[in-house]
Parts: structure tokens; C-alpha cells; sequence
């Protein structure tokens, strides 16, 4: 009786052991693990932007000041340390390097006694307002969205708070409301921090692929120096941070959004065969060196800090075969052929709009009264031929995108005529590069 018993005894109290330990194990981080804002908490865990205590993360809980900025510093990738720090923060406090490194960021400033009450808690207009501030810069007008209790929103953090939301970086209630007064939770703040930043090559090297086109859904933040952006079509940003090394290459990228520089020490950027509408410089720790091939292109530039542009030419090799004297000549006579029908097409049929560059994926057309005012809107105004072909107008030079065309003007053989109206038009991409603007409607004044 004792021999039979006695394992089945040992047999059930393993099982009761086991059953405890997955208990226990189901509970260690069960304060998050439920929570709707679990993968971004777990990929902030994963990456080591997330510090647990106990394997809990209290995700409903108010999140105070240190906390938040150990978070912005992290996941915004500063590390540069201020010379000062603030009077309620001493060398003995864990979060005392943090605050000196926020500082130094100019993510806090402190009050007239240089007090920055690391134990408070955080509203959401004042944590919006930093993150864009951080990674946008200041914002001059406020986007146009609906929130309910917008007058609540303190008036110096209203651009910032209104472009975050736009941004789908923090949500409002199912009835548009922010509570921007309102302070912000943990798993509020991560999730705010998540969308900001998007995809983060900590680790990573290379972002895309050599074979496949790769859309970005959200803005790409390179932390790891070194790295490739190959192959990837995005109207977001990307933001290089002080972490970068000293080599960022960007291979066949169509980038409608702004490449901004935070702070990376000396940075060279290679661009080949990829098309920039906008690169931005906010770098005081070094300069920033551009180097493209001649199929690369960049909108414009906004140049907080030393920025340099260097274009060099693609190297052809020089082929040692022969082409037999038949074959050329036959080519060049097709050639000439070819040629005689475009001249024969386009006669007659060639106009020049006056076009200046706009921001992002926009293109700004604006009438002028005559050539020495064009330029109003940008500085370096474009001249483009273009052409019309069976209803389509090719305009060459011009990125794939949507175009606003505002006020224009058309030189013709008959002199200037005025044209109005406001359309948008759709730009396609050939294979040849060459963009063809489709379906302008123009309303054509009468004389």
C-alpha cells in the first residue's frame, strides 16, 4: 500500500506545483499583458526602451516627470549631457543623468528657480507638445481638425497639440474630445511615443530590401549607425538621431516626407538614385554632408545647422566591343526618324509654365505679372517644358504624386494669356522617369 501510494502522492503535488508556477507566471505581468496597448508596450520592452519593475508595468497609472523623460530620452535617441542640471534633482536621485540629458535637449527648461518637479504628473497637451517640438520643430499653423474642447488647449501648446493629433499620434474619444488638461497615463504615453517614432532601426542596419519595393507606413528613426535604407517609397519622415553613426545611404528612395537631422555628431548622407522632397538640418553636435548621383534630387533644404551639398556624376564604363558599321547607321537613321516625328508632334503644341517647388508632395504654380516676379513662393523656381499629347500634358522633372495647381500662367505664341481656376491633378511616373500630369481642368479666361 505505502509503494502504490506514495508516488501518487509526488505525482499530484508536482502538478499542484506546476499549476501554481503557470499561475504566477500568468499573473507577473498581467497589469499589461491585457492591456489594448500591450504591443506597443512589448516592443518598447523588447527593444530595452521599457524598464519593468517585477514584470509589472502599471500601465493605468500616472505616469510622473522622471518618468517620462527617462522615456523621451530614450526613444528619441539623446545622450548628450548638460553641464547644469536643476536644484530638486540631485546626484543621488537614479533619474539624475536623465534630466541632464533633457536639458541639453531642450525637452525641459525648468521654472524662474530652476525647479523641475521630477514627481508630478504630466497633461497630455504638455507631453504632445514636447514630442512634437522634439522631432517637428516648431509648427506655425495649426492644422485644421475637429476637437471638441479645443479652446481648453493652453494657447502656447495648440499648433503642437493639433499637428500630434492630425499626425494620428494621440487619439481623441469616439466623441472628439482631448482632455488636453487631463494627466497622462503610462500606457498613454507609450503609445504616443510609439506612433511618434514608428519604425526604429536600433539594432537594425538596413531598412527595404534589394528586390522589393517597400511602402513605409509610419516614420523611420535610425538609431544605429551605418545604416541602409534601400528600395522604399514613404510620404512620412525620417528622423536621424544623435545615436546615428557617421553614414547614412539612402538606395532608390522616393521620400515625399523630410529627412531631418537630431543632433548626429559629423553625418554623411549618400543618396543614389532616391528623390528627397525635403532635408532638414538640426544638428549642433556637427555638420551634415549630402553626396548624390546625378539621378538623385532634393526639393529643398532647411538648414538649422551646417549643411554641404556635393553632386557627383554617375561613372560609366566604357565598353570595348564594336558596333558594326550596318547596325549604326541603321540606328542612327532610326534615330533621325524618330526625332523628325517628334518634332512634327510637338510643333506648335509647346508651352512654358513657371513653376516653383513646394514642401512635401506638393507643387506650387503661381501667375505672375512678368518673368521678375517668379520666385514669389520659393526662391528657385523651375522652368519646365511642357508638352501636349492626345489630351495629357508631359511636364518633365516633376516627382510621382499629387500636385496642387493654384494660379498659372501660359506664354503662347499669341503672347501671355491668363488662365485661373484651381485643380488638383494627378503626376504618374513613367519608366523613363519622366512624370505626365493627367486630367487638368483649366478654365480659360475670355477676352
Amino acid at each position: 500500500m505505502h509503494y502504490t501510494k506514495k508516488p501518487t502522492m509526488i505525482c499530484l503535488l508536482s502538478i499542484m506545483i506546476l499549476l501554481q508556477c503557470s499561475f504566477a507566471g500568468a499573473a507577473f505581468a498581467e497589469d499589461y499583458q491585457t492591456h489594448a496597448a500591450y504591443p506597443a508596450i512589448q516592443e518598447g520592452v523588447d527593444q530595452g526602451l521599457i524598464d519593468l519593475e517585477e514584470g509589472d508595468f502599471r500601465p493605468d497609472q500616472d505616469i510622473t516627470r522622471r518618468e517620462w523623460v527617462q522615456l523621451l530620452t530614450r526613444y528619441l535617441g539623446y545622450y548628450q549631457l548638460s553641464s547644469e542640471g536643476f536644484e530638486d534633482v540631485t546626484t543621488e536621485d537614479s533619474y539624475y543623468e536623465d534630466f541632464l540629458i533633457a536639458k541639453e535637449a531642450g525637452l525641459v527648461t525648468g521654472d524662474e528657480e530652476n525647479l523641475v518637479y521630477p514627481e508630478d504628473s504630466v497633461s497630455r497637451e504638455e507631453a504632445l507638445h514636447t514630442v512634437v517640438r522634439s522631432l517637428v520643430g516648431e509648427v506655425a499653423d495649426a492644422p485644421l481638425i475637429l476637437i471638441q474642447d479645443g479652446e481648453e488647449i493652453n494657447s502656447e501648446y495648440e499648433a503642437q497639440v493639433r499637428y500630434a493629433v492630425s499626425a494620428g499620434w494621440f487619439p481623441l474619444d469616439t466623441d472628439n474630445y482631448l482632455d488636453p488638461t487631463e494627466d497622462l497615463n503610462r500606457a498613454q504615453a507609450i503609445e504616443l511615443l510609439d506612433a511618434a517614432t514608428g519604425t526604429r532601426l536600433l539594432e537594425q542596419t538596413s531598412f527595404g530590401n534589394a528586390l522589393d519595393t517597400t511602402v513605409a507606413e509610419d516614420n523611420i528613426c535610425v538609431y544605429s549607425p551605418e545604416t541602409l535604407i534601400q528600395r522604399t517609397e514613404s510620404t512620412h519622415d525620417i528622423y536621424v538621431f544623435q545615436t546615428a553613426g557617421s553614414t547614412l545611404t539612402l538606395n532608390k528612395v522616393q521620400l515625399d516626407g523630410t529627412l531631418v537631422v537630431l543632433g548626429a555628431g559629423d553625418l554623411r548622407i549618400e543618396l543614389k538614385d532616391s528623390q528627397l522632397a525635403l532635408v532638414e538640418t538640426r544638428n549642433p553636435y556637427g555638420t551634415v554632408e549630402v553626396v548624390r548621383d546625378s539621378r538623385s534630387s532634393i526639393g529643398n533644404f532647411i538648414q538649422g545647422t551646417p549643411l554641404t551639398l556635393e553632386v557627383q556624376d554617375d561613372k560609366v564604363e566604357e565598353s570595348t566591343s564594336r558596333t558594326p558599321p550596318t547596325v549604326r547607321w541603321l540606328a542612327i537613321g532610326f534615330v533621325s526618324f524618330l526625332l523628325g516625328m517628334v518634332v512634327y508632334q510637338s510643333r506648335d503644341r509647346t508651352q512654358t509654365l513657371f513653376i516653383s517647388q513646394g514642401v512635401g508632395k506638393y507643387v506650387h504654380i503661381e501667375r505672375v505679372q512678368n518673368w521678375k516676379q517668379v520666385g514669389i513662393l520659393n526662391p528657385q523656381p523651375q522652368i519646365v517644358d511642357v508638352s501636349v499629347r492626345n489630351s495629357k500634358i508631359r511636364i518633365e522633372g516633376l516627382m510621382e504624386g499629387r500636385a496642387h495647381v493654384e494660379l498659372y500662367q501660359v506664354k503662347g505664341a499669341a503672347g501671355e494669356k491668363q488662365l485661373d481656376g484651381v485643380e488638383h491633378v494627378h503626376i504618374k511616373k513613367s519608366r523613363k522617369g519622366r512624370a505626365f500630369l493627367n486630367i487638368v481642368v483649366v478654365k480659360r479666361n475670355e477676352e
